[in-house]
């Protein structure tokens, strides 16, 4: 069973990627390696205790986990690469300063990438009817990514033009802001790509240093469900 209101599971992630620019596209990473998952503990309830007779004003304040999502945070090490299609290198180059985007979709077929651009409301209407998420709510896909913060970049050789797009900026050190780790919903025209920019070793929502931070929905209905899985791209410049 899943506990009440499941505010953020993470789980540290390492990527080893080699890239090949035959065709300019996001690629599948060659590993990945979950090194730990967290999530906030289990504590023994809060202690009142008044004497009989008495009516006592108390204002409580909570953080609550919320099962509708999930989240992924890590570094990323690779090369890029002359190689074949047995990953044979010819050459290869290693990585000093990452830039780029990692990018999560439910989709479990290759994405469409000569055809992606920002999320429309047809996407964001059947995404969130798929996880049965209801528009209104406060942690509906909708308003969680309801501004429009982000840098330029490119996907491949389409360029996403900066504050174009539905996006998030993920915590640092626990407090909210939108200049780094910014989070951008893209779309293939059939698929909703969410898509991290990559910080190269940037302190995040908890003090350590990562490359990235992603967040995902996950199915709504309470009680046990089976989690959605997610399929991982990454493209380095």
């Amino acid at each position: 069973m899943r506990l009440n209101k499941l505010l953020l599971i993470t789980a540290i992630i390492f990527l080893a990627v080699f890239l090949f620019n035959a065709i300019a596209e996001p690629s599948a990473p060659t590993t990945i390696n979950v090194g730990s998952n967290f999530t906030a503990n289990v504590s023994v309830g809060a202690l009142l205790n008044t004497s009989g007779g008495i009516i006592s004003t108390v204002t409580i304040n909570t953080s609550t986990i919320n099962y509708k999502w999930k989240g992924f945070v890590g570094n990323i090490t690779g090369t890029y690469g002359l190689l074949d299609s047995s990953l044979n290198s010819l050459f290869t180059w290693e990585i000093a300063t990452l830039t780029g985007e990692v990018y999560a979709t439910r989709n479990s077929s290759l994405i469409n990438w000569a055809n992606i651009g920002c999320m429309g409301n047809n996407i964001l209407s059947y995404e969130q009817k798929e996880l049965n998420i209801t528009d209104s709510d406060i942690d509906s896909i909708n308003r969680t990514f309801s501004g429009t913060t982000h840098s330029q970049f490119y996907v491949g050789t389409t360029q996403i033009a900066q504050n174009t797009c539905r996006a998030v900026g993920l915590n640092v050190n626990n407090t909210i802001q939108s200049s780094t780790f910014q989070e951008v919903l893209l779309t293939d025209g059939s698929n909703l790509v969410y898509t991290a920019l990559i910080e190269n070793s940037t302190y995040g929502f908890n003090g350590n240093f990562y490359d990235f931070q992603i967040i995902v929905a996950e199915n709504a209905l309470e009680g046990y469900q089976a989690s959605i899985p997610y399929y991982f791209y990454v493209e380095l410049i």
